[in-house]
């Protein structure tokens, strides 16, 4: 447990993972060089050359859809079930909303793409920021002296950056035929904005240093994978699918590995393994994502290959409807102002960091 020993009151610095050392660099760090082989892979082939590899990179081969399938889970879990019936707008949420979803998905893709994949883009690039905001609040770990920054200020250190590349994609890939000096104030006024949000948090972190709290270098370190993480869509690839293949990879990698463990941590309990069927959890948890895995890609190539008209459209929809079910439900399974989702949830997700302190 020497990566969460608790600092001395001379160090200016602490190492405390969330889920352990080598867990938390695969699941949350190593992902970014990843999504960097990907992105290079997807420009040393293409779709006319070598559709099939082109495909798979663009969804990390399988990650993309994997991940996806906690979602689905969440559903085996009768407590969760019960939860959700509870009350009116649960089962509105839970129970009815997922197909709407995926029904509004499909028409827009089938009558107005252009306005269903915009929606979908937008809505990703929310649900990706929000993921990185929860994660480092997650991190932090003040009871043990680390520097903690108000919440808005941190969480805007890494909404701004990304919004403000999300806006230099679309400029970059639809707006160029507009350029004019307007256009370089706009985005150097945002620039300006960004920096300015990233300084003050560095500011205000430095305070605290200064007056003897410590550096949380894991926490640190995510903060900046988050801050820079849209900044390959800004300036790199050459459709949406490329552009975002790095930030998305990272995405697709950490949900990952926040949900396994949550799972492999949770249905430990005794008061939480009768919930689910008569399975092991960690099974029962892979089952539902190579489920989704399997669903998404036969939609997803069956979109691609099978050519132009109704169905293929109607597939396409149904694969951007899976996505945007999960950008619609993660929203409030993850709300810890929901004392359920808190009880149910938080402290599986503290498990390793709890144990460590009391070995200490």
């Amino acid at each position: 447990m020497k990566s969460l020993a608790l600092p001395t009151a001379s160090d200016r610095y602490m190492c405390s993972w969330l889920f352990g050392r080598n867990t938390d660099l695969i699941f949350f760090f190593l992902p970014v060089l990843y999504g960097v082989m990907l992105f290079a892979l997807a420009q040393a082939v293409s779709f006319d050359t070598n559709p099939l590899i082109f495909l798979l990179a663009l969804d990390a081969f399988g990650a993309g859809p994997l991940h996806l399938g906690p979602t689905l889970f969440v559903y085996l879990d009768k407590k969760n079930r019960n939860y959700w019936k509870s009350a009116n707008t649960r089962r509105l949420i839970f129970f009815l909303g997922p197909a709407l979803v995926i029904l509004m998905s499909v028409l827009l893709n089938v009558y107005a793409t252009w306005l269903g994949q915009l929606v979908a883009l937008t809505w990703s690039i929310q649900h990706i920021v929000q993921q990185n905001c929860g994660i480092l609040l997650l991190y932090h770990d003040k009871s043990n002296g680390e520097a903690v920054v108000d919440r808005k200020v941190e969480m805007r250190s890494q909404q701004i950056p990304a919004v403000v590349f999300s806006l230099f994609y679309f400029y970059r890939l639809y707006l160029t035929s507009f350029d004019s000096i307007y256009w370089k104030v706009f985005f150097g006024g945002l620039a300006v904005i960004a920096v300015y949000s990233v300084a003050r948090y560095l500011w205000e972190l430095w305070k605290q240093v200064r007056a003897g709290a410590l550096i949380n270098i894991p926490a640190f370190a995510f903060w900046f994978v988050s801050v820079i993480s849209f900044m390959p869509f800004a300036f790199f690839g050459k459709h949406y699918g490329d552009a975002i293949l790095i930030p998305v990879t990272i995405h697709w990698c950490q949900y990952l590995g926040l949900n396994f463990n949550l799972v492999k941590n949770k249905y430990k309990d005794e008061n939480q393994i009768g919930n689910l069927p008569a399975i092991s959890a960690v099974p029962l948890f892979l089952l539902a994502c190579l489920s989704v895995l399997g669903v998404w890609y036969v939609c997803k190539f069956g979109s691609v290959f099978l050519g132009g008209g109704l169905i293929p459209s109607i597939l396409g929809g149904v694969v951007m409807g899976l996505s945007n079910t999960h950008f619609m439900l993660d929203a409030f399974l993850w709300r810890f102002r929901d004392s359920f989702v808190r009880d149910s949830t938080l402290p599986y997700l503290m498990n390793y960091r709890r144990k460590a302190q009391a070995a200490a």
